[in-house]
């Protein structure tokens, strides 16, 4: 084999070698984006349940002086978690 020949088979070798490397890491950065991506979703579901809740009045009964009731975020947003609940009972 003459000194052309070799160098184009060096050449080849180190091309594929980079693109090992190349397809490795991306697919390093495609795990993390998405491993990303399902944390942001995930604070995006948080946000908007606390921003965009429709609460739903199931049940509410009194107990002596304490009145028990039962709730349901019917909102597209996903979990409610901080809720007040204002409340004006006349008898």
């Amino acid at each position: 084999m003459d000194d052309a020949t070799l160098a184009n088979i060096a050449v080849a070798i180190a091309t594929l070698l980079l693109v090992f490397v190349t397809v490795y890491y991306n697919s390093s950065n495609i795990k993390q984006i998405k491993k990303q991506l399902r944390i942001q979703q995930r604070q995006i579901t948080a946000l908007l349940s606390n921003q965009e809740p429709h609460i739903l009045v199931k049940k509410s009964h009194f107990v002596g002086n304490e009145l028990n009731m039962s709730l349901l975020n019917i909102g597209g947003g996903g979990t409610a978690y901080q809720i007040v609940v204002a409340s004006n009972f006349t008898g």
